[in-house]
């Protein structure tokens, strides 16, 4: 009962059970469901198949997917992801904000363009520091993030607030 189980992203492709798997990322959410996962950062990966097939999976996880830097249109086919989750695990009050990385030059994930439609997405770091305020609400503020290590240490130089970060991305 005290105890967090986060991913840090990127739960599709490059992985045989997935890959292979006729209803694609399926088999990792239903092992991740089964293990129970309580909380998910989105991944770049989570858009290599098509955002239909995202939402399905999003649909079938019994754990919200978060990021605070990913915005979805009306015109979006996936659900607006809730950017942070405040939750008490053995009496500690628990924040934990998500974040997904985005190119320099592209300003989206590595992934497809045509994967993106009706998607937008701010620059991590900028978009973490609108939730300092967080600070304020809880006992531990975890950043559960795929941006990367280079990314993961600037948001620590300029978010203190933050107690610890979890991050994906840069398979470091």
């Amino acid at each position: 009962p005290n105890v967090l189980v986060l991913s840090g992203g990127d739960m599709f492709s490059g992985n045989p059970i997935v890959d292979q798997y006729k209803d694609k990322g399926l088999p990792i959410i239903d092992i991740m469901n089964h293990i129970g996962y309580q909380y998910t950062a989105i991944g770049n990966h989570e858009f290599d198949y098509d955002r239909e097939i995202m939402a399905e999976r999003m649909k079938q996880a019994s754990f919200p997917w978060i990021s605070a830097n990913v915005h979805v249109s009306s015109e979006g086919i996936i659900s607006q992801p809730q950017p942070y989750v405040i939750t008490s695990v053995g009496g500690v009050k628990v924040a934990i904000l998500g974040l997904i990385e985005i190119g320099k030059e592209s300003r989206i994930p590595s992934t497809h363009p045509d994967k993106l439609k009706g998607i937008t997405f701010t620059d991590p770091v900028e978009e973490a520091l609108k939730y300092r305020y967080l600070r304020d609400s809880c006992d531990l503020f975890i950043g559960l993030t795929h941006i990367g290590t280079a990314e993961d240490v600037r948001l620590a130089e300029q978010m203190p607030e933050l107690d610890i970060i979890i991050g994906g991305h840069s398979h470091t």
